[in-house]
This record gives structure tokens, sequence and C-alpha cells, in this order.
């Protein structure tokens, strides 16, 4: 999580002063220089933008780059912000010498890093030039030394003195030592030189290469690298960069992530696990059992008698007989009023407590009653509200209005559909009726099909509101294996398939006759578009057309007339006029009448003669 953090560098108040130079028999007083320390303002802020006013650890860190490398200086300090998330802090204050002055070089920029505990790194921002105010208690010194470090000894090297003086100025008699006795020693490239003695520089532990810097090491592998057993005598604070670790043991799984959880090596152990050698029992615990091996079980205590219980006595659990002295007093009742009236409480001394029904329990629908079962586990209620699932074992009667509001199932805890009904698919079972065997309309699974009966009485459709019915696709009556959209066969039995428009005292009728197909009227004639008038067509694409003639005896396109037992046909009569060859609708000649040749045909009409007579 980002911080936002302003900053804004207030003051400097840095300053170095020259030690005072004590009498010629005092030796030289030590830097009294103010260490250099730094205001730094800022705001932290939440991603959101806003402010945050908890404590909070916070390390500044001081760079030569804007991005990259290690940094030159770093402190943490515990931050307090106020409610507007701002807060100043003295930077160098958490130690006497304050901020190193060496990390402050003229002419090179200086960045400053702002990091929050458990947090990345802020973007660095460029300090003002009031910083460098710190490089100038480089006056002080020379190369880092003080100016009396380059002040001769005065007696050991054959030197003269100011007029008057008899020792050197500072010298210490007796200790062989001049007050201001040269620096001598010499040193290795990257080792951080240390004061042997008060007049000798060495090399010391600490060792820097680049940016690493180790200790009894000369090849740091990390920003610090300690060779040897560390103690740290305070509390160490970890922070840790983005995701990294903030602590791991080389070679193993062991590591603390930057959230703080802790991941263990496998086989881990800890304090205060081992081996339980055995289980006792305390006298007066009221436990029994345990042992040193095996299986080992705890029970009560089983040596009480009966009717005894365990109870404490204030040291140990101990069998007890329940019971206890004392008077009673009174004894009283109560009960919901609204089921039960009481009578006769409280008894004092002697009485009786009544305990009556307001509305005595009955099976019958009685209002304020408690349901109770009849001898058959029947009751009666004028209206029953079921949350969830209402299922009735055996018969379930209601006399007036039922509201289902959810699917309602009949032989089926798994209704599919509002109404479902399915006595475990058992042909026959699932039946829905409407009225009675008498009279009334059956839907049943027959177990090959669904069929729809009417039982006692016709069934008739929409016959009440007059509404068209719509029956699609194919529909078969006599067969269940329809071949067109109406289809009427009665298994191929003559005079059974029939189809009739009217009824037998004046209607048609379409009937199979077993050889052929007949269209007949019943009561009247028969006519054929006698109110349209649109002309009729009989096999229009060819073939023979007989009326009232013996079938297979005709052998024109027309033949007319009626075949008796003699086999003599009769005489055919046309009324109006009578076209005789020509174009289709147009004759080749027109008369008012065609007569039939008085003589009749011989038999050879049925022959078909070679050369038949034309009119």
């Amino acid at each position: 999580m980002s911080r936002i953090v302003c900053l804004f560098v207030v003051m400097c108040c840095l300053s170095a002063g020259f030690a005072q130079q004590a009498s010629t028999d005092t030796p030289p007083a030590a830097n009294t220089g103010v260490p250099g320390l730094m205001t730094f303002s800022s705001t932290l802020r939440d991603p959101s933008g806003k402010p945050l006013t908890g404590v909070s650890g916070v390390t500044f860190l001081l760079y030569k780059d804007q991005q990259g490398g290690s940094p030159l200086w770093m402190e943490t300090q515990n931050v307090q912000p106020d409610k507007s998330g701002h807060y100043s802090v003295l930077l160098g204050s958490t130690t006497s010498q304050g901020m190193p002055q060496d990390v402050f070089v003229s002419g090179e920029a200086r960045w400053l890093g702002v990091q929050v505990a458990g947090e990345q790194e802020q973007p660095r921002v460029v300090l003002a030039a009031v910083p460098y105010s710190l490089k100038a208690a480089d006056a002080e010194t020379i190369g880092g030394l003080p100016a009396s470090a380059f002040v001769l000894a005065n007696g050991n090297n054959g030197s003269t003195t100011s007029a008057g003086a008899g020792t050197s100025p500072g010298a210490t008699p007796g200790n062989g030592a001049p007050a201001h006795a040269p620096v001598t020693g010499k040193g290795v490239v990257n080792f951080i030189p240390m004061w042997d003695k008060a007049t000798d520089i060495v090399d010391s532990l600490i060792f820097q290469k680049s940016s690493q810097v180790g200790i009894n090491t000369t090849a740091p592998a990390a920003t610090f690298d300690v060779n040897g057993k560390s103690d740290i005598r305070d509390t160490l604070t970890l922070f840790p960069k983005g995701t990294d670790s903030t602590l791991a043991i080389s070679g193993t799984t062991f590591k603390i992530d930057n959230t703080g959880n802790v991941t263990f090596i496998s086989g881990q152990t800890f304090p205060g696990t081992g081996t339980i050698t055995g289980v006792t029992t305390a006298s007066g615990s009221g436990l029994s059992g345990g042992g040193t091996t095996g299986t080992l079980n705890l029970s009560l205590l089983t040596s009480c008698s009966s009717g005894q219980t365990l109870g404490w006595n204030g040291s140990a659990w101990v069998c007890q007989t329940a019971g206890g002295s004392g008077t009673v007093t009174s004894v009283g009742l109560s009960a919901p009023s609204s089921d039960f009236t009481v009578s006769g409480s409280p008894v004092t001394t002697s009485g009786t407590l009544g305990l009556n029904w307001n509305v005595a329990p009955t099976n019958t629908a009685t209002a304020n009653a408690i349901v109770k079962r009849d001898s058959s586990g029947s009751f009666s209620a004028t209206d029953i509200s079921a949350g969830g699932v209402l299922t009735a074992a055996s018969s379930l009667a209601v006399g007036g209005n039922t509201y289902l509001g959810g699917y309602v199932g009949i032989g089926t805890q798994s209704p599919q559909a509002l109404l479902n009904l399915d006595f475990n698919g058992t042909a026959n079972s699932d039946t829905f009726l409407v009225g009675n065997t008498t009279k009334g309309m059956q839907l049943r699974d027959t177990g090959g099909a669904v069929d729809l009966e009417s039982l006692g009485a016709p069934l008739f459709i929409n016959y009440a509101t007059g509404a068209s019915t719509y029956l699609f696709n194919l529909v078969g009556i006599g067969t269940s294996n329809p071949q067109v959209e109406l289809n009427l066969d009665q298994g191929d039995t003559a005079t059974n398939d029939a189809l009739l428009i009217g009824n037998y005292n004046k209607g048609l009728q379409l009937r199979d006759t077993g050889a052929a197909v007949d269209l007949e009227s019943w009561g009247v004639p028969l006519f054929v578009n006698n109110v349209t008038q649109q002309p009729e067509y009989l096999n229009p694409s060819g073939g023979l057309v007989t009326i009232g003639y013996f079938p297979g005896a005709c052998y024109w396109e027309l033949c007319v007339g009626q075949i008796p037992a003699s086999q003599n046909p009769a005489s055919a009569y046309f009324q109006g006029e009578v076209g005789v060859g020509g174009i289709f609708g147009r004759p080749a000649r027109r008369t008012s009448a065609l007569t039939i040749p008085s003589t009749p045909l011989t038999n050879t009409c049925y022959t078909r003669p070679s050369n038949p007579p034309r009119f």
C-alpha cells in the first residue's frame, strides 16, 4: 500500500565550533560541535487519499542518486501524524552524533526516500541547499582530523619553543608522549581505520567494498554482511522491501515474509512437545481409570451407591445423596390463559390445584381448539396453511377453496409441473378424473399412450362455448397410426370406416364398403356444385367414368346406363346441348337435342366393337 508523502525541508540547524584550547598544562578538549540535525515535514495518506493518524514506524533513507544504489544514511523513527496526517521529525535525532557530515558533498545532489513499515519505499525527492551547510564542519578538520593532530611535538625532535616556554605546549610530564604527538600507522584499502592508541591508526574489522559493508569479512555478499556471532541488546525491527522476506535462513525453507507469516522447515518441532508417558487420576477428582501403557480410558467414579450423584463439597468431588430438608409453604400453578383456566392456586396449607381447558382438544374444525386426532389418526380443520411441504400419507379432504403456491405432486414427491400425477410410472394408475365414473372425463396413462376418455356420457369439445377446436399434426380416428392430417381406419373392416356429414335422415357419407370407398347421400339427392355452379371435373388426367354401369364393362371415357340381370343396357338420356368431339369446352356440332338410335346396341358393346357407332 503506497503512502503519499509530501516532503518539505523546513530548516537545518547545523553548526560546528572549534574546540577551545586549554592552558599549556591541560590536555586539549574534545570537539563540542552541535550534532547535525535537520527538520523534515511530511503528510501520510492511505491509497484513497485519507489521512493516516495512527503511530507508524517510518524509515528515512538518504541516497546519492534518484533511483537505485544503496542508502548513504538511514534511520527509523516512530511518527505520530496529526488528524490531517501531517507530521514533523528531526532527522539525525536518534543518535548523539546526528547526521554524518560526510554524506553532504558540495556540488552533489542528495535524495531522501521515505518508507513506512511494511510498505514499499516512496519515490525519492531531492534535498534543497540548506543541508549542505553540514559540509561547513569540514573547516574544523584537516582530512577529518583536528588541527591539533598536525602540531609538531616539542623536545623530542630538537625544535625550539616559544620564548620563555620550558616545555612543549600540552606536554604531559613523565608519560613520554607529547600532548600533540604525530599520528602514525598505515592501512589497507577499503578497511575502515580505527585508533589503535592515542597516536596510531590501524585497520578495523569493518570492510567496505563499493556499496557493501562487511564486518570480519573482506567479501561482503550483501549490503551489510557480518561474519561471526552478533548480539542485539534492544529491539530489532525489520523493514521489508516489497515482497522480499524480512528474515530467512540460508539453505533452509525457514522464512518470515513481508507480512510476518512464518514458514517452518519440514519436521519442525516446538517446545513442549513430547511423549505422554501416563495419565493418572488424583484423589477427589471424581475420575477413575488412566495408566501408563496402551489405550487409556477415563470415567466417572463408579463407587457411589444407587441413587447417589457426584457433588462438589468445596474441595473434592464425592458421592452424595440428593435431597435436603425444609418446609414447603405453598404450591402454585400457572398456565397460558388463552388455553387453560387455573383454579385453587396457590395452595398454602391444603387444597386442590385445578387445570382446565378453555376449549377442549377435538378432531373437528373448532376455533381455538388444540388438534386431537381421532382413532384413525385423522382430524378436520377449516383452514390449513403450510409454509413448506404438505404431505398426506393417506387421504386429504378439503371442503373449501385450496390455494397451493408451488408445484403439486399426486403420487410423486418430486413434481415437475404445477400439477403432476405420477404413480411410479405404473400403467392405469396415473389417472385424472373430472366428475365420476358414472358421468365424467378421465385422463389416463394406459401404459402405451395417454388416453382421454369419457365415462357414461359422450365426449364433447367446446360444446358449451362454441369456440373453434384446433388439432395439429396427424389425427387418427380408429387408428393409432394416422397417415395424413385426418385418417379414418377401423382396422380395414368394411362398413366401419365411415365419415358422416349430417345424419341418416339427411346427410352425406363417405364409407369403406370393403371393395371400394363409397360416397353416399342419405334421404335426399346428391348435388355437386348446385349452389356455386362451378365446373366439375372427373378424372381430368384420364381414366374411365361410369354412371350406373357395370364395373369393368365400360370401354369408353363415359359410360351411362344400367345393367339389369339380362345384361341389356338401358337407354341414356341427356337434356340440353350435348357436345360430341371437338376441342374441350367447344363442341364441333351443337344441336338442340341428340336422339339415340331406336335400334338398341348389340352385345358387342360389351366387347368394345372395332367400329362403334358414332353420333
